[in-house]
């Protein structure tokens, strides 16, 4: 079986749902209940655009939008501890988020790879060790400087399976340096973040080498993705994702997360 996570940007510019509607945390904590009674069993809430050419967000803004929507998901699903992830990469937006709304997470996905050295001392003194820790692989910023069909397929002067092995090994020594549990992680290959279609459908190959060089799960978050249309032009993003995840699944990948959510369809 592979664990949902279901998309829920905060946010009025994001990729493929941006919409004023998104800030209203009434509709947002609707649409979250929504996901949950469809099948998702995380929702990953975030309240910062990460795609190519977003506009900057302030810790203020970024903390804002989050706690309009926490303080009416707490209120109406007082007993839904544990369903939430958070996507942040801001360490002071994180440490505040878990101080008041702790108990309501189980992991946090961060689109820089947990390479940050403030970030880690926000998790090792105010994140209980139970969280699991997203850490996504990128390469060319973030938000992503260039776009997936600009990607040239040496983008990566090792190779691709080299560099997301060299990249989690600094990840998982830092995590170290700092006391936290590296058996916490979760690893997304970052689809999107640096990579074209050769490097979207790579991933796939690698996903039984990475398993077997790290021991940790695997996170998968193709939905909506410009290489998708790549793939199958003209075809529905929705139903690519879907192909792409069943493929994913075939090769052990342990978790996806989608805009949409399908009871049944990664059991």
């Amino acid at each position: 079986m592979v664990g949902q996570f279901a998309i829920l940007n905060i946010t009025p510019d994001s990729f493929s749902d941006g919409n004023e509607s998104n800030l209203d945390a009434s509709w947002s904590v609707a649409k979250a209940k929504e996901l949950l009674q469809l099948g998702a069993d995380f929702v990953d809430i975030g309240a910062e655009s990460t795609r190519p050419g977003a506009s900057f967000v302030s810790t203020e803004q970024e903390w804002s939008r989050l706690r309009s929507f926490l303080e009416v998901f707490d209120s109406e699903l007082q007993g839904a501890d544990t369903v939430l992830s958070l996507d942040s990469r801001n360490p002071q937006v994180i440490k505040q988020v878990f101080q008041e709304y702790g108990k309501k997470f189980a992991f946090l996905n961060d689109v820089t790879g947990l390479q940050n050295r403030e970030l880690l001392k926000v998790l090792a003194d105010h994140i209980d060790p139970s969280v699991k820790l997203i850490t996504m692989h990128s390469k060319g910023g973030v938000p992503p400087s260039i776009k997936a069909a600009e990607i040239r397929d040496d983008f990566y002067e090792m190779g691709l399976l080299e560099d997301l092995k060299r990249f989690w090994d600094q990840t998982i020594t830092a995590c170290q340096e700092f006391g936290i549990d590296s058996g916490r992680l979760v690893l997304d290959p970052g689809l999107g973040f640096g990579k074209n279609l050769n490097h979207s459908l790579e991933i796939l190959e690698l996903i039984p080498k990475l398993k077997q060089e790290f021991a940790l799960p695997i996170l998968i978050g193709a939905s909506r993705k410009s290489f998708l249309a790549l793939w199958q032009p003209g075809k529905d993003l929705d139903e690519l994702t879907l192909e792409y995840n069943e493929l994913c699944k075939q090769q052990g990948v342990d978790y996806s997360r989608n805009h949409v959510i399908k009871a049944g369809c990664y059991n």
